[in-house]
């Protein structure tokens, strides 16, 4: 329940931020000066111009002339005159030495409409002078929907939404194992199997419930505090609607996991091998963003507002197909292997048996770092585009924060999965073997996976990278140096999450427990 309210708390901050993203740009938009041809309606001439104070760029515009006013002014600022955000008055409240860069009697604040975010830095200062190029005659049209902003949104929701959307599910499918055994023995006293699937979702769905009220109460209480981030309030509509996919997301993770059950509970019941996994679903996402993404970069689709459905959807799309993929290949590629250490070969014989649960162990991650590595090939194939290189600092900010959330994921499941696991840990100690190999082991069945997500998500993050940045007549530019970083970053987290279940492997191991397990 605590798991699950986290994860609600934390998609609804994600949903916010990006709402305040989709806010921001509307708020630009707004303020776009509309110049054509239409003299004697107006005189007004505006230049957009940057002022360092510090190390902080305050941006703004020169007026000249006289016109209709923008967003956020009552009027427009004469000659020596100054109107200022409210961040940039405190600002120059603060340090006083800031006044030597703006000179000009200050008449007025810019009102919230008139900014891309309460707290941006922005003036209005007028000039004297003859009015440059094309009078403006108004502001706003169309939402500005500029590549950086699309973009933005595209990829923030792969890197931010998918790890957390990946965790909801992997909860929800804790215990599964003594989960699993239940649900066979009710199918063998003959229970059918509607009967089965209401069993098995009605534990998961109450907890996802009081999950979902601990994890909306604590967003609401949160939310107004946040600062360091860009968050606006969500309506209740918005909120129903992810609580809706969440729970949507919790019944389906739990309803998919008792296939087995179902097709043959004996099986379930005595531990058997499972079936070989089928790849033709898997490939399913991979199809779907490949597609979506060669419309947009084709030219099949050049409408600005499909391209904003499309280009997120395929960004998301590729990146889900690493989770999606991981298992089957996990369990192609150790079915073939042989001999090796003992803690080698407990590791590969235990991924033999179950290559499922280490895979949803370290998916997160892996699409952190293909949302992640996509960001920055973008951005490195477009680096002489300014709206662009914005994206670097916020999304590598975004993606530091979402590792963290699937590295504390990962440390959930382990967890989990160890005290699943205690009776056969608790063996393996009786019988002698080691609990540095036993360690060991683990380590190992973290970091196999972790090595072929890692294979994965940089094909997937290159690839979404390359074919968006084609759309835009570019050429592909991969920064190794910073692939390697994240691949070395998601290596490191699995490393830091195993050394943390320690504590709960060495209590499993105690033998003297092993009689009551």
């Amino acid at each position: 329940m605590l798991a699950i309210a986290a994860c609600v708390g934390l998609v609804l901050v994600a949903v916010s931020a990006l709402a305040a993203l989709w806010d921001s740009s509307a708020r630009q938009a707004a303020r776009q000066p509309l110049v054509g041809e239409q003299s004697g309606v107006s005189s007004l001439g505006l230049t957009d111009t940057s002022v360092l104070v510090g190390d902080l760029v305050v941006s703004g515009r020169w007026v000249t002339g006289d016109g209709p006013a923008p967003p956020g002014l009552t009027r427009l600022p004469g000659p020596g005159e100054l109107v200022v955000s409210p961040a940039l008055a405190r600002l120059l409240s603060d340090e006083p030495a800031a006044l030597a860069r703006f000179s000009g009697a200050r008449i007025g604040v810019i009102t919230p409409d008139g900014l891309a975010a309460d707290g941006e830095l922005y003036f209005y200062q007028g000039v004297a002078g003859p009015t440059s190029g094309g009078a403006v005659h108004g502001f706003g049209g169309a939402r500005l929907l500029e590549p950086g902003s699309v973009l933005a949104i595209a990829l923030i929701t792969a890197v931010l939404l998918a790890p957390l959307l990946l965790f909801t599910a992997g909860v929800a499918r804790l215990g599964v194992i003594g989960r699993d055994h239940l649900l066979a023995t009710l199918r063998l006293l003959g229970a059918d199997s509607g009967q089965v699937r209401q069993v098995a979702v009605a534990e998961p769905l109450l907890g996802a419930v009081l999950g979902l009220v601990l994890g909306i109460a604590a967003f609401a209480a949160v939310v107004p505090d946040l600062r360091w981030i860009a968050v606006v309030p969500l309506p209740w509509s918005v909120i129903a609607a992810a609580s809706a996919v969440l729970v949507a997301l919790v019944v389906g993770a739990v309803l998919a996991g008792t296939r087995g059950v179902l097709t043959e509970p004996l099986g379930v019941v005595r531990q058997a091998t499972p079936v070989r996994r089928q790849l033709w679903w898997r490939l399913v996402p991979l199809v779907a963003g490949a597609a979506q993404l060669g419309a947009v970069t084709t030219g099949l689709a050049t409408d600005i507002l499909l391209i904003v459905l499309i280009v997120p959807a395929g960004v998301l799309c590729l990146v889900l197909a690493v989770p999606a993929l991981l298992p089957w290949l996990v369990e192609r590629f150790v079915a073939g292997l042989r001999g090796g250490p003992p803690s080698w070969h407990l590791a590969v014989r235990r991924l033999q048996f179950d290559t499922a649960t280490p895979s949803r162990v370290v998916s997160g991650i892996a699409v952190v770092l293909a949302g992640a590595i996509a960001v920055r090939t973008l951005t490195s194939s477009l680096a002489g585009r300014g709206q662009f290189r914005e994206l670097d600092t916020a999304v590598a900010l975004l993606a530091a924060f979402t590792l963290v959330v699937a590295g504390t994921s990962l440390l959930v499941l382990v967890v989990h999965h160890l005290v699943e696991r205690e009776r056969a840990v608790a063996a393996l100690s009786a019988t002698g073997v080691p609990g540095r190999v036993v360690a060991l082991s683990l380590l190992w069945q973290n970091l196999l996976p972790m090595g072929i997500g890692v294979v994965l998500a940089d094909l997937a993050g290159v690839g979404a990278g390359a074919v968006v940045a084609h759309r835009f007549d570019a050429p592909t530019a991969v920064d190794w140096a910073f692939v390697g970083a994240v691949d070395g970053a998601g290596v490191g987290v699995v490393l830091v999450a195993t050394a943390l279940s320690l504590p709960v492997l060495r209590a499993s191991a105690d033998v003297r427990g092993l009689r009551d397990r």
